[in-house]
């Protein structure tokens, strides 16, 4: 198992000053272990993240750094034979608890994929989806906006 190496760049030292990191960390993990099945994807991942601090998940291919942006959204909820344990801390709830609203957390915390991974649904179905998921209703709006993010990234 590679080691799964998490770099928090130090504010100091660009466009962030102290008074965003001042309060309580935004994430905070404590003896985060992660496994599917028998396979130990990592274990034992401690860290606060300061709110405003750029940090980089590091580490070769295999060792975790996508397996533990998962866990902070609990798109391994999804996953079958998929254990995690530990403590995971957002601002001051614990987003592993059985009680945390998962939806209202996945609004809260996204997961950009290296890889797309388009629902199974037509690309028109795959853009409406999030605005109706985010309150947008009107047709209008719909195709509005669905044109703009296709005219911006060169598709339409």
């Amino acid at each position: 198992m590679s080691p799964l190496s998490v770099l928090n760049r130090d504010p100091s030292l660009g466009p962030f000053s102290q008074k965003a990191m001042e309060g309580h960390p935004c994430i905070t993990a404590e003896e985060l272990t992660l496994a599917y099945g028998e396979r130990t994807a990592f274990q034992n991942v401690s860290i606060t993240i300061p709110r405003g601090a750029i940090t980089a998940i590091v580490g070769p291919s295999g060792s975790g750094k996508t397996s533990f942006l998962m866990c902070i959204n609990r798109l391994t909820d999804l996953l079958v034979d998929c254990r995690v344990s530990g403590r995971l801390f957002m601002e001051e709830e614990n987003i592993l608890s059985k009680e945390i609203d998962v939806l209202q957390l996945r609004r809260q915390v996204g997961m950009i994929f290296q890889k797309p991974n388009p629902f199974p649904f037509s690309i028109r179905k795959n853009l409406e989806f999030p605005l109706k998921e985010h309150g947008v209703k009107k047709p209008e709006a719909i195709n509005r906006r669905m044109h703009q993010a296709l005219t911006d990234v060169g598709l339409w």
